[in-house]
């Protein structure tokens, strides 16, 4: 095997060794009654937990915001804020932090913006 196939099956393989792996890491370390306790403080609190969750949304909202006045060009807010949420997700799934690269990419695909321009205003 070389080239592409091997990758292929060499990226395949680390990603089965780390789904292993974390569920091996889960059930040494899970401690479900602790999540349980958790979870009723924050049910137990829920004006608190809205007003978290909005302030943190709204986090994102304001970043989204100034990168648009930041790149200074006549294209959608929704193209932005779509950007910073999907960056964010792709974060939590990722092992490591790639979102921002997402923003770029998705950024530079815009009309009028070029790849410089996009990486220079995530950057």
């Amino acid at each position: 095997m070389s080239g592409k196939p091997a990758a292929k099956a060499a990226l395949q393989a680390a990603g089965l060794a780390l789904l292993f792996f974390s569920a091996w890491l889960t059930y040494r370390c899970f401690d479900g009654r602790q999540m349980l306790h958790h979870l009723s403080r924050i049910v137990s609190r829920p004006i608190e937990m809205a007003a978290a969750t909005f302030v943190y949304g709204l986090s994102f909202w304001l970043r989204a915001w100034a990168w648009k006045r930041y790149v200074g060009k006549p294209i959608a807010f929704s193209v932005y804020w779509r950007a910073v949420l999907l960056s964010l997700f792709v974060n939590h799934l990722a092992p490591v932090k790639i979102g921002d690269a997402v923003r770029m990419a998705l950024l530079a695909r815009q009309p009028g913006v070029s790849a410089s321009e996009a990486i220079e205003s995530v950057a």
